[in-house]
């Protein structure tokens, strides 16, 4: 299990985990009522007022190696989904790679990161990053269109300690996960982009596709004009 850090505000959870994972700290979970710097994927920023969502970082030593990254948060994103199904009896949506959604909404969203030893190619260590926006939130307007909580769209009040609780012993798991990888059924089963025409952006590169399936690993394989492509890293939106 992790040994448990709080904070009432702190900057990012995820920098807090990455600063002990630095100084050799393993198992660590840092969690935040607030963050007033989150960050999610490609730099982006993620919402975090207190008392509305759960913000938390996990600092462990993956027996995975870095070119199965990808694997670190197909993996919570299963977790998170079999948390919000356990507590409210609603199955939520995976968008590849680190998005969870409700009613075409946003309610939680994933960043991993991590150290990685050459020598090896395994990770030094990884940090997780979760944040689920649980309770009733006040979504500045240009937000309150795209994202939502769990209350909101279950209709459910969970409690954020026993999801808390829930998330981390699943997360507690992840070694045994890799292992069999049989997590990937259901990633696959709720990945909404799949069998759909999506927007690859990947850099200052972007072009269409269309995704036909989620690998092993937790790539995702798609199909370009007559040949098809593994993306290992990337954003994607669905053509509507």
């Amino acid at each position: 299990m992790f040994l448990i850090e709080r904070h009432d505000v702190i900057s990012s959870t995820n920098d807090r985990a990455k600063a002990l994972a630095s100084e050799g700290k393993r198992n660590i979970c840092v969690i935040a009522d607030r963050q007033t710097g989150g960050r999610g994927r490609m730099g982006r920023s993620f919402f975090s007022p207190s008392g509305c969502g759960l913000y938390l970082s996990v600092a462990f030593a993956p027996e995975v190696r870095g070119e199965d990254s990808a694997l670190l948060t197909t993996y919570a994103a299963v977790a998170v989904w079999e948390c919000i199904r356990e507590l409210t009896g609603v199955t939520a949506d995976i968008k590849w790679v680190n998005d969870l959604y409700l009613h075409g909404k946003k309610v939680c969203g994933i960043l991993a990161e991590g150290k990685i030893d050459y020598t090896t190619g395994m990770f030094d260590y990884a940090v997780l990053g979760i944040g689920i926006n649980v309770k009733k939130t006040p979504f500045p307007d240009e937000l309150a269109a795209i994202a939502s909580d769990l209350e909101t769209e279950t209709g459910v009040q969970i409690d954020r300690e026993e999801l808390t609780a829930r998330l981390l012993q699943k997360l507690a798991g992840m070694e045994d996960a890799f292992r069999t990888r049989t997590f990937m059924e259901t990633y696959r089963k709720n990945c909404f982009v799949l069998g759909k025409q999506i927007e690859v952006i990947r850099g200052s590169e972007r072009f269409e596709a269309h995704a036909l399936d989620v690998t092993d690993r937790g790539e995702l394989l798609i199909r370009i004009g007559d040949g098809t492509q593994v993306l290992q890293s990337g954003e994607v939106s669905v053509r509507v």
